[in-house]
């Protein structure tokens, strides 16, 4: 089998640059599956940055990825596990080595969720209780 991992790499790329935004310049390239172009927003955390539009910037090994930038900071919402319990984590430089853990809500049951693949829409908890209010959720 032939497989072009230029044109993969090219593929992500440009999936990447769509959901950022960035406006279309040069050759086509299709966007792979993987990025929804549906987008979460986060509404009425006590941390004022933590609050506006989250991006399906990729799929960690447990599901979707979302990401938010803040000047030179990015805020992720992805689920990980804690022991064998899998919690959904609002994080603030979650690439870094002092990444932050500000948020937390429990892997939902389909009543609770805003669908499938997607963090739920409330109970969420802070770590902290001057990061209080916990945000809310929806699907856009």
């Amino acid at each position: 089998m032939n497989f072009d991992y230029h044109y993969t790499w090219a593929k992500l790329l440009r999936a990447c640059e769509v959901v950022e935004g960035k406006a279309h310049s040069g050759p086509a390239v299709p966007v792979p599956s993987i990025c929804s172009t549906r987008r979460v927003l986060v509404e009425g955390a006590g941390i004022p940055e933590v609050n506006g539009e989250y991006v399906n910037s990729g799929m960690g090994v447990n599901g979707r990825v979302f990401t938010r930038r803040v000047r030179d900071e990015v805020f992720f919402i992805r689920k990980l596990y804690s022991g064998h319990q899998l919690f959904w984590y609002l994080s603030r430089n979650a690439q870094r080595v002092n990444a932050q853990q500000l948020y937390w809500a429990n892997v939902p049951f389909m009543e609770n969720s805003t669908e499938d693949g997607y963090p739920p829409r409330s109970d969420w908890g802070a770590f902290q209780d001057e990061h209080l209010p916990a945000p809310s959720t929806r699907v856009s």
